[in-house]
């Protein structure tokens, strides 16, 4: 009789031995499959305890996918939360939020070839920040109507775990062409297009100026202004009440009385300006105070 002796290698049908959590696994997905999937492949009706048995698996099998979307989100945020903003990051934003507004400004205001030049102070605290899970907002934390000279602007996080804000220091100067005189004009010379000239300057403050030589001619000036000063319309006036050859009404009054002749004025005169007029029955020379268009008041 012949024996043959036969080696069990132990080790080697161990490997490819299905491990029990994997023969779990796939247990588990083929009765799953067979609950989903078995009566409209089949046709095969299930009693209700089966029916049952399915509506469970779909309801925890939906609740694992929901607690790993938010087990993500939560991974996501903490991600964020994790990483600090920058200088540079935002003195980038206050950059382009301050050119934004410079512009708006300009189209408002009828500037021409505008270049802006915006320097951004930020403070060191800003490392300590977050980033933003939303977008930032800015606002301005001064009385400063117009985006020139040194501003101040907040900037704010109003999204995340931690809101933030934090104040920037801002410095803007522009450059544009604006309307100046071209000789020196004295007071109450009234602008003619011959007298002005458009020149390229630089302003690093908020101040007032013309940009466009319509829109100041044929009004007056209120003082003297030198050649090459900017025009600047807050200083000129519309028209006098009363000018220089000016017929007006002289009322005089005293002790409670009252009384009114004809003259010529002999200089231009605005609201409550004291100008010479001469009287036209006498011919006198008297000073008079200006109170409206063509009517002026005795001084005693």
């Amino acid at each position: 009789m012949i024996y043959l002796s036969i080696r069990y290698n132990a080790t080697r049908k161990r490997n490819f031995r299905p491990t029990e959590a994997g023969r779990k696994r796939r247990q588990s997905r083929i009765c799953f499959l067979s609950a989903l999937f078995g009566s409209a492949l089949l046709g095969i009706s299930h009693p209700p305890a089966f029916s049952a048995i399915t509506e469970q698996a779909l309801s925890k099998k939906t609740e694992i996918e929901q607690t790993e979307t938010k087990s993500e989100q939560t991974r996501t945020e903490q991600a964020i939360a994790a990483q600090t903003m920058t200088e540079q990051a935002l003195a980038d934003f206050v950059r382009q939020e301050m050119q934004a507004e410079v512009d708006a400004y300009a189209r408002q205001h009828h500037w021409q070839n505008v270049q802006t030049d915006i320097a951004i102070t930020v403070p060191a605290a800003v490392q300590h920040l977050p980033v933003c899970p939303v977008p930032l907002t800015i606002a301005a934390s001064d009385l400063n109507n117009q985006p020139v000279g040194n501003l101040k602007r907040q900037v704010r996080c109003d999204g995340g775990t931690y809101p933030w804000r934090i104040n920037t220091t801002v410095k803007v100067e522009v450059q544009l062409p604006v309307v100046v005189a071209r000789t020196a004009l004295n007071r109450g010379t009234k602008l003619a297009a011959d007298m002005l000239k458009m020149q390229v300057m630089r302003f690093n403050r908020a101040t007032d100026f013309a940009t466009q030589i319509p829109s100041v001619t044929s009004k007056r000036t209120e003082r003297r202004i030198r050649s090459g000063q900017v025009i600047r319309p807050a200083s000129l006036q519309q028209r006098w009440l009363v000018e220089t050859g000016d017929e007006v009404l002289i009322t005089a009054r005293k002790d409670g009385m009252q009384a009114s002749t004809r003259g010529i004025a002999l200089e231009d005169g605005g609201k409550n300006e004291q100008i010479e007029v001469k009287n036209s029955r006498s011919e006198k020379v008297i000073k008079v105070r200006v109170t409206d268009y063509g009517k002026v008041e005795t001084v005693f």
